[in-house]
């Protein structure tokens, strides 16, 4: 008895396993905005990843791929048509937002899921976005990576799951997640600028140029801190700990993390 039970459930999860996927709909977003050095762009999502990139244009391109999924395809599409891509512009600023459904939950036992209530389905929005370089940048999301390359000016990025990497980037750089890794790559400093990376379960990198100046504080309960550049410390350097400077007076760096080693490099 108890054997012939146990086939008749792994056959029902076997069949959702298999049809989970056919109600799945997409749909690309492409607008192109006019913006110029000196400008601002934010954008805020919530599943989905996101790629930045500067380019040498003054506008800003974003494409978005929506992407709707539930058990009905007739679901999954009303999912898709009720997610919104809100751009707006206000002089030389640029703002997207992202609002999706809410799944709704009819019950939250083993059959009512297995039988169709639970949740029904969920949305995803993947951003790649082109935008001039020295502009003031700030993307937030709560589920899925950020990437950004090449690009400058002061920059915030935020998520909670998922990683943080940005390549070749100019000025000043802000990075905040809770489950996932940093990864700054910076070719030039904003002088005197204030920068925080700062993750819960994920290692930080940051790589520097040599003529890097600044005041660091790097601090870490599971894992080491290491250091590249020469520095005068402050209160001593213990293994997942350092506070010092960096050359001259210039800004200062605080790097944070709970499970993960901290290094910061010079760039060669």
């Amino acid at each position: 008895m108890k054997t012939h039970f146990s086939k008749i459930v792994v056959a029902a999860l076997w069949l959702i396993a298999a049809t989970s996927q056919a109600g799945e709909v997409r749909e690309r977003f492409e607008k192109t905005c006019p913006l110029t050095t000196g400008g601002s762009f934010t954008l805020e999502n919530t599943n989905g990843s996101i790629q930045i990139v500067a380019w040498d244009r003054n506008e800003v391109k974003i494409v978005a791929q929506k992407v709707a999924h539930a058990r009905r395809q007739e679901d999954a599409q009303k999912l898709l048509e009720a997610t919104e891509i809100i751009v707006r512009q206000q002089g030389n600023a640029v703002e997207v937002s992202t609002r999706t459904p809410r799944s709704k939950d009819t019950g939250d036992s083993f059959w009512s899921w297995l039988w169709g209530g639970g949740n029904s389905g969920g949305v995803t929005v993947t951003y790649q976005v082109s935008l001039p370089r020295q502009i003031s940048i700030q993307i937030q999301s709560v589920n899925g990576q950020i990437e950004a390359r090449e690009v400058s000016g002061r920059i915030k990025l935020e998520t909670t799951n998922g990683g943080i990497e940005v390549d070749e980037a100019q000025g000043s750089i802000s990075a905040e997640t809770t489950n996932g890794r940093i990864r700054i790559a910076l070719a030039k400093v904003e002088g005197g600028a204030t920068m925080d990376f700062e993750t819960t379960n994920g290692s930080i990198t940051a790589e520097f140029p040599s003529d890097f100046n600044a005041s660091i504080s790097a601090r870490t309960t599971n894992g080491k801190v290491d250091c590249d550049f020469p520095l005068t410390t402050r209160g001593g350097w213990r293994r997942n700990e350092l506070h010092g400077q960096i050359g001259e007076a210039g800004g200062r760096v605080n790097f944070r993390t709970t499970n993960g080693s901290i290094a910061i490099l010079k760039r060669s």
